[in-house]
């Protein structure tokens, strides 16, 4: 069996970091894949496998969960890979040893012969402060001067102003107050869209 120990502690810890995310995990290996999803489904995780030694009608089932969002995490090897298209998949992970990467510079999704589009890019993790209403970057993040259109946590958008000193990049709500507690960190996500959003670092 080739388990790819390391990749597969890798995946797990991508899966854990991002408990919720629609991700699909490959692997070459169907014993692996087994192994994934058992240690997945033991952690809590809403997780299917996926692969060629299934029946037509179990194969059918799992897609069919994970495409209607009753499992989060879809686990399977090569059997998938041909002309599978799942708009809705946030996550790719390459758990097999023989796969090429596509993963680069915060891209948090990968791409397998061009089936799994990468869906969205991590910016950066800042943190809201109360008293000044707005989130705190790292004065480097990918966002530029002036106003930007964010969707905010309920997945509405609205304009946010960013500034810049010399050390922070300070994003705040042009209207209203965030529904974000003091101290919170969240994370700055922007869609191969385009769209910018935000959402609580629960980590």
């Amino acid at each position: 069996m080739n388990l790819s120990v390391n990749r597969i502690r890798l995946a797990l810890r991508i899966i854990g970091a991002h408990k919720g995310a629609r991700t699909i995990v490959f692997h070459e290996d169907i014993e692996a894949c087994g192994v994934i999803q058992e240690v997945l489904s033991a952690a809590n995780v809403l997780a299917g496998v996926y692969h060629s030694k299934m029946t037509l009608r179990d194969r059918a089932e799992v897609l069919s969960s994970y495409r209607h969002g009753k499992i989060d995490v879809l686990v399977t090897c090569r059997a998938l890979d041909e002309g599978f298209n799942v708009p809705e998949t946030e996550i790719g992970i390459i758990a097999a040893s023989t796969a090429t990467r596509r993963q680069r510079n915060g891209v948090q999704a990968v791409e397998v012969d061009g089936r799994l589009v990468a869906q969205r890019e991590h910016l950066g993790f800042g943190q809201y402060t109360a008293a000044d209403h707005s989130l705190r970057f790292h004065r480097t993040v990918a966002l530029p001067d002036g106003e930007i259109m964010i969707d905010d946590l309920s997945g509405v958008g609205g304009l946010w102003t960013v500034v810049r000193d010399q050390r922070f990049a300070w994003v705040s709500k042009k209207t209203g107050t965030p529904d974000i507690s003091n101290g919170s960190m969240v994370q700055l996500i922007r869609t191969f869209a385009g769209r910018l959003s935000i959402r609580i670092n629960e980590r």
